[in-house]
């Protein structure tokens, strides 16, 4: 990770990387399209509870969901070569972290 900002909102963080993060997502298909069921961050493998929504772009789609450590990820994945990237994430320890300080 190059760079990244935090920002505070509503007692979250957000975190947004100016120069995405490339990820190991394990997918399923469902309706022709690849869905998210786990992704690999920092040696860890995080599950995808919820898929909360997803938007399209001309070729790449934003995957916004909640993982199984409690934290919200947008993923990108460029679809036609299924490269996914982690956008942002927003997590109730770093937000208790950010505010200790």
């Amino acid at each position: 990770m190059r760079s990244l900002n935090i920002h505070t909102r509503d007692g979250g963080a957000l975190v947004r990387y100016k120069n995405l993060m490339r990820i190991e997502v394990e997918t399923t298909h469902d309706a022709g399209r690849e869905l998210p069921l786990a992704f690999h961050l920092r040696g860890r493998c995080i599950a995808v509870v919820d898929i909360i929504d997803q938007w399209f772009g001309p070729d790449y789609r934003y995957c916004k969901l909640k993982g199984d450590d409690g934290a919200v990820y947008i993923l990108r994945v460029v679809e036609h070569c299924s490269d996914w990237q982690l956008a942002m994430f927003a997590s109730p320890r770093i937000a208790a972290a950010i505010s200790g300080i």
